[in-house]
């Protein structure tokens, strides 16, 4: 098996073996830390260690604790084998990783760029859990912005959102993964217990809610406004600040005179957040202060400048994106490949122009993609 679960008096330990198949020949210094990621994030979500809550998972009247094994490699007897592609190269076409529901060895499509947080619930499919997003009348998966949450009381659900850090795994989770694999917590761990004991016996006794009821699949709200969106993206971990961004980015409008002065702020993350919010904003003050963050010293606002320039129809955006294409910038503190992937990505969205550029290459196989960008430029 390849998801297993064994109990020893009231513990109960699942264990997760999980097999990265890199079919994208992604080098494997880039490659590792990536599963690295993936890997502690399914064990902080999943041992309840996320945002440094208490790590104590309890079901009924036990414990349980998941072992995450991950490693790198291909076939290996015992493992769910997910296979690892570069960005927008999924098989089919598709748009969003998947991977098989169950616990005998699943099979699975991500991309390289996916973050901890997917990586999380992706892992819920191997733990027999089903998606709980609402998917729209074709299919897709709705914005997860555009539904509030189910009560204000509840706590996002990791199995329906992938678009926020604010997750958990739901009581109801853990009672499905633990039917799922058989598991049973006996009567007397309840006694055991020194408070709650009789309250907790009873509830063993009551049918648990299915974790994939329709009334809650909901996902959370975006920032409520500008000044909102500008703390919480200065105060989050990164994968917080691209759901914010990635909110401002499509549904946003702000005022011009509540955004461009944050082009000015001390605090990159503002500065960035501001020209992606700039990008929704067709005034002349607001491309003439884009312009102007072309030259910032930040490159994550440089290429959010860029972006948002392209996007209106300003070719001022290319020079910037040519320079961070091979350079060993950060951006938004993802690692230079992922930052020259999205560059040589916008690139290819708003130029329509391929030259087969490979942001996992070596130097010189780089330079030679970067030397046909720059050609193509200066043709044009």
């Amino acid at each position: 098996m390849s998801t297993t679960a064994v109990r020893a008096n009231c513990t109960v330990t699942v264990r997760l073996q999980i097999e990265f198949v890199n079919v994208a020949a992604v080098p494997l210094p880039v490659l590792a830390p990536i599963v690295k990621i993936w890997s502690d994030a399914i064990d902080q979500m999943w041992n309840d260690t996320w945002g440094g809550r208490s790590g104590h998972v309890r079901w009924r009247c036990c414990s349980v604790v998941f072992e995450v094994d991950a490693r790198i490699g291909a076939g290996t007897p015992g493992y769910h084998q997910i296979r690892i592609h570069l960005s927008g190269d999924l098989p089919g076409g598709t748009t969003r990783s998947s991977t098989g529901i169950g616990l005998l060895g699943q099979t699975g499509d991500w991309e390289v760029t996916e973050n901890h947080v997917v990586a999380a619930h992706e892992a819920g499919h191997l733990l027999a859990l089903d998606d709980e997003y609402v998917l729209d009348g074709s299919g897709s998966a709705l914005d997860e912005h555009a539904v509030p949450p189910y009560r204000a009381t509840d706590p996002r659900c990791i199995m329906a959102n992938t678009g926020t850090t604010d997750v958990t795994q739901w009581p109801e989770h853990i009672d499905a993964a633990m039917s799922a694999l058989d598991m049973h917590c006996p009567w007397q761990c309840c006694v055991l217990q020194p408070r709650g004991a009789v309250l907790t016996l009873l509830r063993m006794f009551k049918r648990a809610p299915s974790p994939v009821a329709p009334q809650r699949r909901r996902a959370p709200g975006p920032p409520p406004d500008a000044a909102a969106a500008f703390q919480q993206v200065q105060g989050g971990r990164p994968n917080a600040r691209a759901i914010v961004a990635n909110h401002v980015s499509r549904h946003a409008d702000y005022d011009t005179d509540e955004v461009v002065p944050e082009l000015s702020s001390p605090v990159a993350a503002r500065r960035w957040l501001a020209a992606i919010a700039l990008g929704r904003d067709s005034s002349p003050e607001a491309r003439s202060a884009l312009v102007g963050a072309l030259g910032d010293e930040s490159p994550s606002v440089r290429m959010a400048a860029a972006h948002a320039l392209l996007g209106q129809g300003d070719d001022r955006g290319y020079p910037v994106l040519l320079d961070l294409l091979d350079g060993a910038y950060t951006i938004m503190r993802h690692p230079p490949t992922l930052a020259r992937d999205y560059a040589n990505r916008v690139l290819e969205r708003y130029s329509g122009h391929h030259v087969g550029f490979d942001p996992f290459a070596s130097a010189p196989e780089r330079a030679a993609g970067v030397a046909a960008w720059r050609a193509w430029y200066d043709a044009r």
